[in-house]
């Protein structure tokens, strides 16, 4: 949450020339609703299953494309096997002290979770799981201490870009 996951995903999906997802997009445009209504309405279990719904929606519809997941895709041990099996993943690391810095410049109210749980706890749950998950890892602080701006984004999708070529290079 916060570390840059749909700007990168939008500039790596340019670089490669592949489609772009985004999977909480994807949940809302199938939902009807946004994030934050739907945590109020059917709760983070029921958001969940709406998540792995749209996930595997996602993954049977075509082969490449950029697939930025929500934050907490990865407490869904079902989900998690879908990206192992069928994606090669990035993890973009960010420390909480980061990741806090980040989300105080940003608009949260899309961010449910953010108003009963601190981004310290949310990571230390969940980052064992992103690097499970992950194939790569590119950490943030390699490419900013502060808050990544685009010039931010364009870098780590251009190593993003080089490292999917270095690992597919007959895919073009």
């Amino acid at each position: 949450m916060g570390c840059g996951k749909s700007s990168v995903g939008k500039k790596l999906s340019a670089l490669l020339s592949v489609p772009f997802i985004d999977l909480d997009g994807e949940i809302e445009r199938r939902c009807g609703a946004s994030i934050a209504r739907l945590f109020s309405t059917i709760g983070e279990d029921g958001f969940r299953n709406a998540e792995l719904s749209a996930l595997r929606e996602s993954l049977s519809r075509q082969r490449d494309f950029i697939l930025a997941t929500g934050g907490g895709t990865v407490v869904s041990a079902e989900a998690v096997s879908l990206l192992k099996k069928n994606t090669f993943c990035i993890y973009l690391e960010a420390s909480a002290e980061h990741l806090e810095k980040i989300l105080s410049t940003l608009d949260n109210s899309s961010r449910p979770l953010l108003r009963s749980h601190a981004v310290e706890e949310l990571l230390a749950a969940r980052k064992t799981l992103y690097r499970e998950t992950a194939d790569v890892t590119l950490a943030l602080s390699s490419y900013t201490d502060g808050v990544p701006d685009d010039t931010v984004f364009e870098s780590i999708a251009m190593d993003a870009a080089a490292v999917v070529r270095r690992h597919f290079p007959d895919e073009g």
